[in-house]
């Protein structure tokens, strides 16, 4: 199937929370699926995105009002048969279907090819901006196609937005993935020491078998 046939939903965050525990579910093996690519082949993190059903929105750091999901897939038909097929709206060449409300929503990870959310940032530390999180893809360029053709769709939901704000591994060799497709700037990099996990703030559970460093990076709107 081709990109022309997908589609995007835009799920605001505080509906999925509502959504029974299979979609939470259906979205975590997802999100955990895309993200393991990384841990098999760098062999650095050893614990998967998301520990447990139930720190799926912590764990992605969308446990605060104001996020937004978008996701890409095949079939709409296939998600839930209670959204209507013909309203949408056009994004690039994407229809594009608004959930604003609770809906038992299925996916899988053969019809949903990526994901995307963003959270606002705290105001006093990052004014204006927001963070992307839970950025997967599985179907090719599928994940770069969402970021660029929902871009103005979340610019438009959240006005106050003037900057995107990411963290990456550099060791997982993303720092020029967002710099030459996405239009990242890197600001700083600093060295995460294995030993020092918790003390910079990870959870208890996360495991890595080297120390690593971070790249923070950020995109002006």
């Amino acid at each position: 199937m081709t990109n022309q046939q997908m589609s995007i939903l835009a799920i605001p965050v505080a509906a999925l929370t509502q959504c029974p525990d299979s979609t939470v579910q259906g979205l975590m093996d997802i999100v955990n699926a895309g993200y393991d690519k990384q841990v098999v082949k760098y062999n650095i993190v050893q614990t998967p995105r998301i520990h447990e059903l139930g720190t799926f929105f912590s764990d992605l750091g969308l446990d605060i009002d104001g996020c937004i999901m978008y996701l890409m897939v095949e079939d709409v038909a296939a998600v839930s048969p209670e959204i209507d097929a013909e309203k949408f709206s056009t994004v690039g060449q994407y229809k594009l279907y608004e959930i604003p409300t609770p809906l038992p929503l299925t996916f899988t990870q053969t019809n949903v090819k990526s994901t995307l959310a963003y959270r606002p940032l705290p105001q006093e530390k990052y004014p204006n901006s927001y963070e992307m999180t839970g950025f997967t893809s599985s179907g090719k360029g599928c994940g770069l196609q969402t970021f660029n053709n929902t871009l103005g769709h979340f610019r438009q939901r959240c006005t106050g937005c003037e900057k995107l704000v990411i963290k990456v591994i550099v060791e997982h060799e993303l720092v020029t993935y967002y710099e030459r497709k996405m239009g990242f700037v890197e600001l700083s990099r600093t060295l995460q020491k294995k030993s020092e996990l918790q003390s910079s703030g990870f959870e208890d559970s996360f495991m890595v078998t080297q120390d690593f460093h971070v790249a923070s990076m950020e995109k002006v709107l």
